[in-house]
């Protein structure tokens, strides 16, 4: 193929250099402004549009070139202020040119700050976000810059994915034998079990749907507007997603990605990193640093890993799921662009400071914007030149070169959830000011003319208020100079909702909103009476408008106190009604109300929790449920108790024809468990001719000096009717034959009916029964100097003292002037509930000695009326703990609350027998302020899990 000929106009043969030529100007003495500021270069332009210049080389040019276009710039406005001062003359038009495009040229030098929006959200862009709520099917994950996404549940790990598919089938296999069950496919976790609100996570967008969508998988039908607006992006979280274009000579000693938990082996957990040719490996000691217990990790669970080292071959990747080690882990380099994932800690140097926020370098190469929702507190003292970490926020979409936003706030560089105070102490901001509290004066910190208005309520928290919400009337435009809405004014807010991610509430101005009684479910009381206008009557329900957009319903059973025929003759579309509010469901946004008369006027006392029901109270009831055996009644908030059907009725007539559904009936609390939750109840016992035979002893306390009646003789004990209170005691004979220094047959012999018995000493109360228990006050002379001594004293030997200060470990009991004893609360009562754990300072008391130590004149004592009268048959619930081997795994017992430490509760079981409680075994679900449902020697029930050692044993609290 013959070649090319050479052009005419090419001078000469020798090929020319790629590099680009620069000439320098000269000046002269007195230069003249040109109508261009452009200089000539000489350039020639490689094929491909490429350059042989390193990045270094580049980055050097620019600098010399940035510098030289400075000297001019100066140079000229020096001689313009000459020319100035000695002729007065017109600026010509090619003078302002040459002014606007040096004002143009300066600004092209920094990078423009912008805002993430759902336009700019496009299939592929990987994004920083912070869990939001959790849905049975989705997880609501709140974005930068105040945006919503959501994740189904098929697009957390594809090992999940396949857990969920294969449920049907491992359902259906029979005696399948797996030891790892909570690993096995017909037990897939449930979302609230993998993940927390607030957690922070990485994904990708995968789907924009067009707004207003609803036909959306995971969220279905909803009421909450956050969920609604999810709606439109869904995201991933899928590490081979999530992961992709990481290279396997980036997974260095402090580089952070989302693993999934692909199996467990003897050592760790294998992890999927979703990287080609590397795996990860979590070792169980990493694992589980403050956890006894393996194998709780789920397989399909996604974990935030944090690499320590690579092996030799390249293949195995040992990481950490430390959340301290991942908030603290910072990268300085990486192979590649695709290698910068969102929620990396990365070093910045920042390049321009602006009034919208900061323009910064990171990795020594890459641009990146900070706007002023993601600044800290403090950015007000950033400079130009100074080094900062930031963390990475989402890559910008279709920059050239490729560009990143960034975070510098506190709580995102910590990986926490934003506080009302900078120390991170106190309340999370959305828990301080919740949906509907008004702020009577908030301040226009800055003006989004398009976009609203940034406000701040304190020093350290803000609120946006959308264009859309500072007036009744549509804004166009916001002024930050004029108008009411200007800088530094003061209005009134109402906090209509927040967003977790920015750590910023949202607000309203509008008069509408700040007037509505109430903006959603969560701030109406259950038992309040409210006015509502009816919206819609259908066959199923009454639906009525309460204030603004919360809206209640009325169920036909409580339409009025008798079944209605025709409800809409009473009920009109635009008509008011009167109603109660019967239950309130935060979480779907529902209101259930009552309209029945009898529950509107009564007068009896409202149960709405299960902490609000006590023996003895009468209130109204509404007929849930009839069965052959007994009643299900319904008070308010869904809480329910049972009547047997011998508490139903005097006449012993079948339940089915004497009370329907829906019914009003009046009923008495006569049993409450606080462990299974079980309240029974007695229409009985609730008519006004019933005596009670329930006496209220509330007035009574463990330890007072009591004094009572023989009733009743039984055959182990008496039944006295103590004076004045007429409440029933019970003595046993054995205590009452020492406290008279007699014997039992002697005592039955003379003791009769009507015989007053004085100086009884209470040592347990029952109060749903109505009845205390009773034994001899210790005498006198047992107090004496003298009669105790440490060469005589005996197990089992009962001693009489005084109580004289409560410690650590229990009551101090003083016996002699130098024999000390003291009261372990586990040693007090037989029954935790019923029994005085911490008798009262200066009562007298009676023990039996349970352990002694000569060395130190001390005594172990204990009033256990299993104790003190070992021959009677008291009931025994909660048994005595003497050591580690009357403690079995899986046994569920009771003790008191001894400390409440940083990570949890230390629990007295016994003497010398303490168990720790650790957070994560405490609720069922993730709690932020645990410690204020806990308090010292308050009593708790819990499981055995795991005995360490003779004075601490793991159990788990319920």
């Amino acid at each position: 193929m013959p070649g090319h000929k050479r052009p005419l106009d090419d001078g000469s043969s020798v090929p020319k250099s790629k590099k680009t030529k620069v000439e320098k100007k000269l000046h002269n003495e007195h230069p003249v402004p040109s109508t261009s500021a452009m200089t000539m270069e000489e350039v020639d332009f490689p094929r491909g549009g490429g350059t042989s210049l390193t990045p270094l080389e580049v980055k050097a040019i620019r600098a010399e070139g940035t510098k030289e276009a400075d000297k001019e710039l100066f140079a000229v406005s020096e001689l313009i202020a000459a020319e100035k001062a000695h002729v007065k003359r017109k600026k010509s038009k090619s003078d302002l040119k040459d002014q606007v495009s040096e004002a143009k040229k300066k600004r092209n030098d920094s990078v423009r700050i912008e805002h993430l929006n759902y336009k700019r959200l496009t299939p592929g862009v990987k994004v920083f976000g912070q869990v939001m709520s959790i849905q049975p099917l989705a997880l609501v994950i709140s974005l930068p810059n105040q945006l919503l996404a959501h994740v189904p549940i098929t697009q957390i790990t594809s090992q999940l994915t396949r857990r969920l598919e294969s449920m049907d089938a491992e359902d259906a296999e029979d005696g399948e034998s797996d030891d790892d069950k909570s690993n096995s496919p017909a037990q897939v976790p449930d979302l609230f079990e993998l993940f927390r609100p607030g957690q922070y996570v990485r994904a990708v967008v995968t789907t924009i749907h067009t707004p207003g969508t609803t036909d959306v998988s995971g969220l279905g039908r909803v009421r909450d507007d956050a969920v609604k607006t999810s709606r439109r992006v869904e995201l991933s979280l899928k590490p081979e997603q999530v992961n992709a274009g990481v290279q396997k000579g980036d997974l260095t000693n402090g580089y952070t990605l989302s693993a999934a938990l692909q199996s467990v082996e003897d050592h760790g957990y294998i992890l999927d990193l979703g990287i080609s040719g590397a795996s990860g490996f979590l070792p169980f000691k990493e694992a589980h640093k403050d956890d006894s217990e393996e194998h709780r990790l789920q397989v399909g669970a996604l974990i935030d890993a944090s690499v320590l080292k690579m092996s030799s071959n390249g293949r195995i990747c040992t990481v950490t799921n430390d959340p301290a080690v991942f908030a603290s882990s910072s990268i300085s380099e990486v192979t590649n662009v695709t290698s910068v994932l969102p929620g990396a800690s990365v070093h910045s140097l920042v390049t321009a400071v602006a009034q919208d926020g900061l323009n910064l370098q990171i990795l020594g190469f890459f641009d990146a914007t900070a706007d002023e929702y993601h600044l800290p507190n403090a950015h007000k003292s950033l400079k130009m030149g100074q080094k900062v970490r930031a963390r990475v926020l989402y890559d910008l979409p279709g920059s050239t070169p490729p560009r990143f936003a960034v975070t510098l706030s506190d709580h995102h560089l910590g990986l926490q959830t934003k506080y009302i105070s900078q120390d991170q102490e106190g309340s999370p901001f959305h828990n301080a000011f919740p949906v509907g509290t008004i702020l009577n004066a908030v301040k226009v910190k800055r003006v989004e003319p398009e976009r609203g208005l940034l406000v701040e309520l304190q020093p350290s928290l803000e609120g946006f208020i959308h264009i859309s919400h500072v007036s009744e009337d549509r804004t166009a435009v916001l002024s930050a100079s004029s108008g009411p809405w200007r800088v530094n004014t003061l209005h009134r807010a109402r906090v209509i909702g927040y967003h977790p991610f920015d750590g910023i509430l949202q607000l309203s101005l509008r008069p509408s909103v700040l007037e509505q009684k109430f903006l959603q479910a969560g701030e109406v009381r259950v038992g309040e009476i409210l006015k509502g206008a009816i919206k819609q009557l259908t066959d199923s329900a009454l639906f009525v408008s309460i204030s603004g957009n919360v809206d209640g319903v009325i169920w036909p059973s409580h339409y009025a106190d008798i079944p209605l025929k025709h409800p809409s003759k009473k009920f009109r579309v635009g008509g008011s009604v009167k109603c109660r509010v019967l239950i309130v469901d935060p979480e779907r946004n529902r209101i259930i109300l009552t309209a029945k008369r009898t529950l509107l006027e009564t007068t009896l006392p409202i149960l709405t929790s299960f902490e609000d029901v006590k023996v003895g109270v009468v209130t109204h009831a509404v007929i849930f449920r009839v069965s052959d055996k007994s009643l299900i009644v319904e008070f308010f908030n869904n809480v329910k108790a049972v009547v047997p059907a011998r508490e139903a009725s005097e006449t012993g007539a079948k339940l089915i024809d004497a009370f329907i559904p829906g019914k009003i009936i009046k009923v008495r609390i006569i049993a409450v468990d606080s462990e299974t939750r079980r309240i029974v109840a007695s229409v009985r016992q609730a008519a006004s001719t019933f005596t009670s035979g329930v006496t209220d002893i509330s007035s009574i306390s463990v330890g007072d000096t009591v004094e009572g009646v023989v009733t009743e003789l039984h055959k182990v004990n008496a039944v006295l009717s103590l004076k004045p209170s007429d409440a029933r005691a019970l003595v046993s004979f054995t205590g009452l034959a020492n406290h008279w220094d007699t014997t039992v047959p002697e005592l039955k012999g003379s003791l009769k009916p009507g015989t007053t018995v004085n100086s009884l000493v209470v040592t347990s109360r029952n109060p749903e029964k109505g009845f205390v228990v009773v034994s001899g006050r210790p005498k006198t002379t047992m107090l004496k100097k003298g009669t105790l001594s440490m060469d005589t004293v005996t197990i089992g030997q009962i001693v009489g003292g005084r109580v004289t200060k409560h410690a650590r470990y229990g009551a101090h009991v003083k016996l002699t002037s130098r024999i000390f004893g003291s009261l372990h609360p586990t040693d007090t009562c037989d029954d935790y509930e019923s029994g005085n754990p911490f008798p009262a300072a200066d009562s007298i008391l009676k023990a039996v000695v349970v352990g002694i130590d000569k060395s130190s004149n001390h005594l172990s004592l204990s009033t256990r009326s299993s104790r003190l009268s070992p021959n009677v048959a008291t009931p025994l619930v909660d048994r005595e703990i003497n050591g580690i081997d009357d403690l079995g795994v899986g046994e569920t017992v009771r003790g008191f609350i001894k400390s409440v430490a940083e990570h949890g509760l230390f629990v007295m079981l016994g003497r010398g027998i303490d168990a720790r409680v650790q957070i994560k075994e405490l609720f069922d679900e993730y709690i932020k302020d645990w410690k204020s449902q806990f308090v010292v020697n308050q009593v708790v029930r819990g499981r055995i899990l795991k005995s360490v050692s003779l004075m601490n044993c793991q159990v788990a609290g319920t």
